[in-house]
């Protein structure tokens, strides 16, 4: 006997065809529908092309849907905490119908806020997707890659908490806290065409020991602050906010290369304790109060600049400091290297 299509999660079996009158599944439709195990979202000459916000979110025994759909829109928080879902395919494309591996492909444009938030099964990102939301695979703890083509933008929290996850590519725009917390992180690849560091991008990034950041503009606050095992920071960025790289106890070497201006903030370096040398080749230099603070291993200060501007304190605590080269145009207050 051929299987029906179910519209609602009272219909439910454990393996269904999932059809619904029009192109989309509603909000919450299926929602906490604890004995879904898999969906196939076609059926006849149905064609889902949307994902309503809930659909099929707390659906916790899921483990595999398919649709053989292009460009689905999948809607906010729509598979949120489907914790058993680890094979998915989002695309018209018949050599992928089966599943063999752990793995998620997209043909999509979005994927929207939260939609994959918690699904703690899935390993793998593929296809193309071109917009990532706000806390889209946030705490799916055993993703590992995310290999997509045509990725224009990582929205805020993305990937926060992925602790599996390993390397990955950046878009042009990558929202704050986008890979916090991603412990296993080993390799960023840095675009030309992306000028900001977020805030708290890559804070306790605690395995993340390199990052080419020679084209970056801007590095905001914490955004690799607790990246313990960070070696050496090299930049143009005319602007480092507070925080951004305390307490990278690996870090040993820094050179900022702005032309025109550079920023250091308040704590920007703070608890670097293996710190040995920094150069700062710039036009003009700001160096605010506690930039250096702690940094106990710091021997040799270089700047090479028409003005420098340091604040009270912004070298305290540097007990190893031996040389300090800085223009004869500086405003620096006694307290400078205090302690």
């Amino acid at each position: 006997m051929a299987r029906q299509p179910v519209d609602r999660k009272e219909k439910l079996g454990e393996l269904t065809f999932i059809g619904v009158p029009g192109e989309k599944v509603e909000d919450n439709a299926f929602g906490g529908a604890k004995t879904l195990e898999s969906a196939d979202l076609w059926f006849r000459d149905s064609k889902i092309k949307e994902i309503g916000m809930g659909a099929f979110a707390n659906c916790v025994s899921l483990s595999v849907v398919r649709s053989d759909v292009d460009n689905m829109k999948i809607g906010s928080y729509a598979f949120l905490n489907c914790r058993s879902l680890h094979k998915a395919k989002f695309l018209n494309a018949q050599f992928v119908n089966d599943l063999y591996v752990d793995d998620a492909h997209f043909n999509v444009e979005e994927i929207e806020e939260g939609a994959f938030q918690g699904c703690r099964s899935l390993e793998v990102v593929s296809g193309r997707i071109e917009e990532i939301g706000e806390s889209a695979f946030r705490d799916c703890s055993a993703l590992k890659k995310c290999e997509v083509d045509g990725l224009k933008k990582i929205g805020k929290f993305a990937f926060y908490g992925c602790g599996s996850l390993c390397s990955v590519t950046l878009p042009i725009e990558v929202g704050s806290y986008a890979f916090c917390e991603c412990t296993s992180l080993t390799k960023v690849v840095v675009p030309k065409g992306l000028d900001m560091i977020d805030v708290g991008t890559f804070s306790r990034c605690t395995a993340l020991e390199s990052v080419d950041i020679r084209f970056v503009k801007f590095i905001r606050e914490n955004a690799f602050r607790d990246c313990a095992l960070l070696k050496s920071v090299q930049t143009s960025a005319k602007s480092i906010d507070r925080n951004a790289f305390e307490d990278c106890l690996a870090l040993k070497s820094v050179k900022l290369t702005s032309p025109k201006q550079t920023f250091i903030g308040m704590h920007t370096f703070d608890g670097c304790s293996a710190l040995e040398k920094v150069v700062v080749q710039s036009g003009q230099v700001y160096i605010r109060d506690h930039a250096f603070m702690g940094c106990s291993s710091l021997m040799s200060v270089v700047i090479e600049s028409d003005y420098v501007e340091i604040d009270a304190n912004a070298f305290e605590d540097c007990t190893s400091l031996k040389e300090v080269t800085v223009p004869g145009n500086s405003k620096i207050p006694p307290t400078a290297f205090q302690g």
